[in-house]
C-alpha cells in the first residue's frame, strides 16, 4: 500500500518504472491491478518499464535471431540525439589512441555500435578538468578529435583502460580488472573490456577466476539460461568448467590465445549494458 501510494505521487517516469518492479515484488499478482490503473495514466513509465525487462537476461533468450546476427560486420546501428553516449577514459602509454583501441570496434557487437562510444585521454582529461573547461577533449573510436569536445556527463569513464607493458604485470597475467577498470596490455584488451563494461566472468579454470555478474556462467545441474541458442545451433552443449558451465570454447573471456569473438552469449550481455547506458532500444 505504501509503494501504491508513492506511485500515485511520482513525477519522474523512470523512478515510477522502478516502483512499478518493487511494487510487484512485494505484492504480487494481487498487485498488478492497481500497477496498471498507474501505468494506464503514465505511458512514458509503462514505456521504461518495458524497456528494462526486455534488458534482463530471459528476455534476451526469448528470441529468434537471423543466422548473421551474432556476426561480425552487420549494419551499424543509428545513434540519434535523444540516446546518450558512453565515455572510454583511456591511458594509452605509449601507443597511439586509434589503434590502441581500434580491436574492440572490430568485432560484433561493438563494431556496430561504434557511435555510440566517444573516448577521452586520461591526461588531457584531467587537465581539461583542472582548467575549468566546460567541454573537455574527446575523439570518436577512430581518434579523431570531436570538435568543440563533449560537456561532462555521468558517462564519462564508463570504462576506464589503462594500458602497460608486459613486464608491468606479474609474471603470467597480461591483465586485470576492478570493477569498471581495466590494466590491459594488447592481447588481453578485450577480454578485460567485456569484465570493465559487462560485467562478464571469467570462462577459464584458474584458482583467481572471477564469476563477475555472470551472465555468460551458469550452474551445470541444470539446462543452461541460454538453452534456446544451444538449440538455434549458435553454440554447442554447456561445457564444464569447475562448478559452473559456459557457453562456448571460442570467447575472448576464455583465455585461449586463438579466441576471435565474444561467444552469442557475451555479445547479448555487451548489447543490453549498452542499450541499458545509452537508452536505445534493445535489438530483440
Amino acid at each position: 500500500d505504501v509503494l501504491i501510494a508513492t506511485m500515485h505521487n511520482e513525477p519522474n517516469s523512470s523512478v515510477l518504472a522502478e516502483l512499478a518492479i518493487a511494487t510487484y515484488q512485494s505484492g504480487g499478482e494481487s498487485a498488478l491491478p492497481r500497477i496498471r490503473e498507474i501505468l494506464d495514466r503514465r505511458p512514458e513509465a509503462r514505456t521504461e518499464l518495458q524497456n528494462w525487462l526486455k534488458l534482463q537476461e530471459d528476455a534476451w533468450y526469448d528470441q529468434d535471431y537471423a543466422a548473421s546476427f551474432f556476426q561480425s560486420g552487420q549494419k551499424g546501428i543509428p545513434y540519434y540525439p535523444r540516446f546518450r553516449k558512453i565515455g572510454i577514459t583511456v591511458d594509452p602509454a605509449t601507443h597511439p589512441i586509434s589503434t590502441a583501441i581500434a580491436p574492440l570496434f572490430q568485432k560484433a557487437p561493438l563494431d556496430r555500435y561504434r557511435d555510440f562510444f566517444y573516448i577521452r585521454i586520461e591526461k588531457e582529461w584531467l587537465g581539461d578538468l583542472a582548467s575549468g573547461t566546460n567541454n573537455p577533449r574527446a575523439y570518436d573510436v577512430d581518434g579523431r578529435p570531436v570538435p568543440g569536445g563533449i560537456p561532462v556527463t555521468d558517462l564519462d569513464g564508463t570504462v576506464h583502460l589503462r594500458f602497460l607493458s608486459g613486464d608491468e604485470f606479474s609474471p603470467g597475467i597480461l591483465g586485470f580488472t576492478e570493477g569498471n577498470k581495466a590494466s590491459v596490455t594488447p592481447t588481453s584488451l578485450l577480454h578485460e573490456f567485456g569484465h570493465a563494461l559487462a560485467n562478464l566472468g571469467d570462462e577459464y579454470n584458474h584458482p583467481f577466476a572471477s564469476d563477475a555478474g555472470g551472465a555468460n556462467l551458469d550452474s551445470p545441474n541444470e539446462s543452461p539460461k541460454w538453452e534456446s541458442l544451444v538449440e538455434q545451433g549458435f553454440i554447442g552443449p554447456p561445457i564444464p568448467r569447475s562448478e559452473k558451465v559456459i557457453p562456448s570454447n571460442n570467447c575472448y573471456m576464455n583465455n585461449h590465445p586463438t579466441d576471435n569473438r565474444w561467444c552469442p552469449v557475451c555479445q547479448l550481455a555487451l548489447m543490453a549494458k549498452i542499450c541499458d547506458l545509452s537508452g536505445a532500444s534493445a535489438p530483440w
